[in-house]
């Protein structure tokens, strides 16, 4: 495994963490704010779709191909490796929160994003695993 390959697995597992903590850290606002009654919003419908979006993008064969080929051109184009891309990817990530904080914070439900973010870290937590099926790959190294 070269240093660059070492680099963008690293960014991928940043990424999925920083989500996570961003969403608990909106999660614990959330139940603050609403309390019990946010349950099914915060955590029981969000967590379905984390779960669907990380099962779809693991075990359905054109998804998965598809998110391995995103990041097999990432890498092969020097996404994740500098710093530039990984400001990017934490930009998204923190309006991401700071929309769903936003939300929480107004009359509508906030249901819909804590589910898409959910989503999102579903996705994020998919690369991470296929980040690893790809490094055992030998095919991977051929440019």
């Amino acid at each position: 495994m070269d240093a660059a390959w070492a680099r963008f697995r690293r960014m991928q597992i940043s990424l999925a963490l920083a989500a996570s903590l961003a969403y608990a850290a909106c999660a614990l606002e959330g139940w603050r704010r609403l309390g019990g009654a946010g349950l099914r919003g915060i955590v029981l419908l969000p967590g379905a779709v984390f779960g669907l979006t990380l099962a779809a993008a693991l075990f359905v064969p054109p998804l998965r191909t598809a998110v391995s080929r995103h990041l097999l051109t990432s890498y092969r184009t020097g996404f994740g490796q500098g710093l530039v891309s990984v400001a990017v990817g934490l930009t998204v990530i923190l309006a991401a929160a700071g929309f769903l904080l936003w939300r929480i914070h107004t009359p509508q439900d906030p249901a819909p994003a804590f589910s898409a973010l959910a989503a999102g870290i579903g996705l994020l937590v998919a690369q991470v695993v296929l980040v690893r099926r790809l490094e055992r790959d030998p095919e991977i190294r051929e440019d």
